[in-house]
């Protein structure tokens, strides 16, 4: 049995991705970089994709080195912390309802056992 597959590692620029200006660590060359991202992946016999994945990078200008981009990185992040505020904010609420219902029940049932003494003679 013969099986084909291949991998790929595709590179877009971003058409409204970030610019930056400065010193790549790979060619040492002051340069532009471009916000790309790169396209991973697998295939079996050039038609099945069997894994993949997308990330975005920044892309030096001059030697096309490939580095991390850090600024999407830290929004990831912060919106990431963002959420999770939001998230235990609405908790909190949560929370804080249940106790006034409960609270609200809990007088409720007290004064039906005093209505109930008193309709006992007690």
């Amino acid at each position: 049995m013969l099986i084909f597959w291949s991998t790929k590692n595709k590179v877009n620029r971003l058409q409204d991705g970030r610019k930056e200006t400065h010193k790549c660590s790979s060619c040492g060359k002051t340069a532009t970089f471009y916000q790309c991202e790169v396209d991973k992946g697998v295939k079996l016999y050039g038609v099945v994709t069997l894994f993949g994945s997308q990330q975005k990078v920044m892309q030096c200008g001059e030697c096309l080195a490939l580095f991390k981009d850090e600024e999407d990185e830290k929004a990831m992040r912060a919106e990431t912390e963002r959420l999770a505020k939001e998230e235990a904010k609405r908790e909190a609420l949560r929370q804080q309802i249940k106790d006034e219902e409960y609270k609200q029940r809990e007088a409720e049932v007290d004064d039906e056992l005093a209505q109930l003494k008193k309709n006992l003679g007690k």
